[in-house]
């Protein structure tokens, strides 16, 4: 908020915090009507998955957890759209956007679905491609050449050595992804994973022992995050999962907890093994208790 509000007024249009059981936690997308949007604004931002709680916008349109594409504010006198700008970093290519035609620009890292960090990927509406250097001179803000994205589009995206290790492999990773479907089978995939996981979950909090954090409609594909019902079973969980293998399973360092992620490079096999940790962790604790 304080990196963005520098020369510019920011209206956040929601906080889920707010409605939230706590008061403070983000547990879900809040419902479409809630949303305040300043009446002519200069672009709209959204982040379509956060990592850290695990929360995300639904890529069913009907459901109430999806971004509101259908309430955004119409810019005044027929001018251009207001423009709309999606931070896909960390579902990039795990599913088709929703809406692509409708935004004004998409940003992604490519270290979480694509490939090496180092890579970000843009796809920008032609409209936005201006001259920088001449609106500057018109009394625009002066823009620094490696965010003037008409530089990139000018030069094919080489206006000076690029990364090229992580262009590479995030090419091959492309023309794997293609050969076994393109994103819809991405999509049927990272589904299935999913289902997989907050299905084990789900027996851990019927169970007892374990909290999911996030409302059904908005869970992060993946992010998949969870408490347990104490520390000790917390830092039990984690022994466990070292043990058998899996490294990072705690949460983020801010909200504690566990969080598997289910990137692409994870497999629908090594679901499973999770899955059957989960399991048996729940076995086990209800036979103690028994």
């Amino acid at each position: 908020m304080i990196t963005a509000s520098c020369g510019a007024r920011v209206n956040v249009v929601a906080d889920a915090r707010e409605h939230s059981q706590s008061g403070k936690s983000f547990e879900g997308i809040p419902a479409h009507d809630t949303w305040k949007f300043s009446p002519a604004p200069a672009y709209i931002y959204y982040c379509e998955n956060e990592t850290v709680d695990g929360v995300q916008f639904s890529d069913d349109l009907q459901s109430p957890a999806s971004f509101p594409f259908s309430a955004l504010p119409t810019a005044a006198n027929g001018a251009a759209p207001i423009p709309l700008v999606g931070d896909h970093s960390s579902s990039f290519l795990s599913r088709p956007i929703p809406n692509l035609a409708q935004h004004a620009l998409i940003y992604a890292g490519a270290q979480k679905n694509l490939g090496p960090s180092g890579l970000t990927v843009l796809i920008v509406r032609k409209d936005l491609l201006v001259d920088t250097v001449a609106a500057s001179k018109l009394g625009a803000p002066v823009t620094p050449t490696m965010l003037s994205y008409k530089t990139y589009a000018d030069t094919g995206s080489l206006p000076n050595t690029p990364p090229m290790f992580s262009m590479y492999v995030s090419l091959l990773a492309v023309k794997f992804y293609l050969e076994r479907g393109g994103l819809a089978t991405l999509r049927q995939r990272n589904d299935s994973k999913q289902k997989k996981a907050y299905e084990a979950i789900d027996e851990g909090v019927a169970a007892g022992l374990f909290h999911g954090k996030v409302q059904a409609a908005s869970r992060s594909w993946m992010n998949v995050t969870f408490t347990l019902a104490s520390p000790e079973l917390e830092k039990e969980f984690v022994a466990i999962a070292q043990d058998k293998g899996l490294r990072g399973v705690k949460g983020h360092r801010s909200v504690g907890g566990i969080r598997l992620s289910l990137y692409n490079a994870v497999s629908e096999e090594q679901v499973d093994v999770v899955v059957a940790l989960i399991r048996q962790f729940i076995q086990e604790r209800a036979a103690k208790a028994a």
